[in-house]
C-alpha cells in the first residue's frame, strides 16, 4: 500500500532552501522604464532584492518601494576629463560676484555629450563609474539581469562577466 501523504511535492522541498533572486535591471536611458519599474517592483514585493541602475539624473517616477536605485549621472560628470567640461565659468563669475549665476548644464558639457565621439565612448564611462559602487552593485550575486536598450550591454557584460550564471532578459 502506498502513502498518500508522500507525494513527488514534498520531496522537492528536502533539498537546500532557495535563495534570493538578486535582479538588476540596466536601464541607462529613460526608454521602457515603465515595464522595468513595474518588473522589479514585483520581484522585491515577493522577497527579491531589486536594483536598478539609470544614467539620467533620477528623471521620473521614483524607484518603487523595496528597489534600489543607483544613478550614475552625477559620477559621469565628475569622471576624469568631465569634471572640467561640468564646470560652467559663468557660473563661477556669477558666485564670484554674487549674483545668480545661469541654470542647467554648461555649455561644453552639452556640446560634448551630444557629439558622436562620446556617444560611443560613453557607456565604457558608465561601467568606470558604476565600478565605484561595486557594494551597491555586487556583481558576484547577481542572479538575473534585464537589459533594457542596446546602450545597457556594456555594463550588461561586465556583470555578466563576475557572475556567469545569472540568466540574462531582454
Amino acid at each position: 500500500m502506498t502513502d498518500l501523504g508522500a507525494s513527488s511535492t514534498t520531496t522537492a522541498t528536502v533539498g537546500p532552501p532557495a535563495t534570493r533572486p538578486r535582479v538588476v535591471a540596466l536601464a541607462v536611458t529613460p526608454r521602457r522604464r515603465r515595464k522595468v519599474r513595474h518588473m522589479l517592483e514585483e520581484v522585491a514585493r515577493f522577497g527579491g532584492e531589486a536594483l536598478l541602475v539609470t544614467a539620467d539624473g533620477f528623471r521620473g517616477d521614483p524607484a518603487p518601494i523595496g528597489v534600489t536605485h543607483l544613478d550614475l549621472l552625477a559620477d559621469e560628470r565628475r569622471w576624469g576629463p568631465n569634471r572640467l567640461l561640468t564646470v560652467d565659468p559663468r557660473r563661477v563669475v556669477a558666485k564670484l560676484t554674487r549674483r545668480p549665476g545661469p541654470q542647467g548644464a554648461a555649455p561644453a558639457w552639452r556640446r560634448v555629450v551630444a557629439s558622436r565621439p562620446y556617444r560611443v565612448v560613453r557607456y565604457w564611462v558608465l561601467w568606470r563609474v558604476a565600478r565605484r559602487h561595486l557594494d551597491v552593485l555586487r556583481p558576484e550575486q547577481v542572479s538575473h539581469v534585464v537589459v533594457v536598450g542596446i546602450e545597457s550591454w556594456p555594463m550588461a557584460w561586465q556583470v555578466l562577466r563576475r557572475s556567469p550564471d545569472a540568466s540574462i532578459g531582454f
